[in-house]
């Protein structure tokens, strides 16, 4: 399944977020289903893993993986819906995840 480019629409979350649109939604498993965690910006992380990925209107996020000895970076921009991390962009497992905002 490919990485799915739609908008989100957090108009009615980041009315009552002090941290405004510059995050990153992680999901357990795929197609945004199981237990979620918000990751405000900017932030970074080591070691995390995430099977489904809602970036904010505003964040931009780095993921860092190593498949064999081989260091990877994919830039995920705004509003990009990722159902599943695995076969689209070789996760579940991240070294690193930066979240930045976009301003």
């Amino acid at each position: 399944m490919p990485i799915l480019d739609h908008a989100v629409d957090s108009s009615a979350d980041s009315a009552n977020d002090p941290f405004g649109d510059c995050w990153v939604d992680i999901f357990d498993a795929d197609y945004f289903l199981g237990r979620m965690r918000r990751l405000h910006g900017p932030q970074k992380l080591r070691h995390l893993r995430a099977k489904s990925l809602i970036v904010g209107p505003k964040a931009t996020v780095i993921l860092t993986i190593f498949r064999g000895s081989i260091k990877s970076r994919i830039r995920l921009k705004a509003r990009l819906l990722v159902p599943d991390a695995t076969k689209s962009i070789g996760g579940p497992m991240f070294r690193e995840v930066v979240v930045e905002s976009m301003e």
